[in-house]
């Protein structure tokens, strides 16, 4: 999960955990991302799948006061801004690996560890 803040481009990436582990883990990164952008988060944009669509995820959210609007099914046009983000952060990850001088077959254990700053 990628979240954005649009008013200052702050980014903060961080692979979600297990649904067992969802919801202290987002409300975590919940309270990071507002630290760290300096500004609140009053709407959250999302396509409609995996744990973005899920009753714990919905829950903090509601919680934290925090309004979800979905794109459409299948729709990627309505979330282009949201896919340009995931390339990037690919890219950004790809880049520190490499530049790190890690074997590439340590990409498997890489990613899904990874809490990354992208700004």
């Amino acid at each position: 999960m990628i979240l954005k803040d649009a008013a200052s481009g702050f980014r903060l990436g961080l692979v979600l955990p297990k649904e067992m582990f969802l919801k202290a883990s987002l409300k975590r990164m919940i309270v990071e991302f507002r630290a760290r952008s300096g500004n609140d988060m009053r709407v959250l944009k999302a396509d409609g799948d995996g744990s973005y669509v899920s009753n714990d995820f919905r829950a903090v959210l509601s919680e934290m006061l925090i309004h979800i609007n979905y794109s459409g099914a299948h729709g990627h046009r309505q979330n282009g801004l949201a896919e340009q983000e995931v390339r990037v952060a690919k890219k950004d990850l790809r880049v520190n690996c490499a530049h790190s001088g890690a074997p590439n077959d340590m990409w498997g254990g890489v990613v899904p560890l990874s809490k990354f700053h992208l700004q």
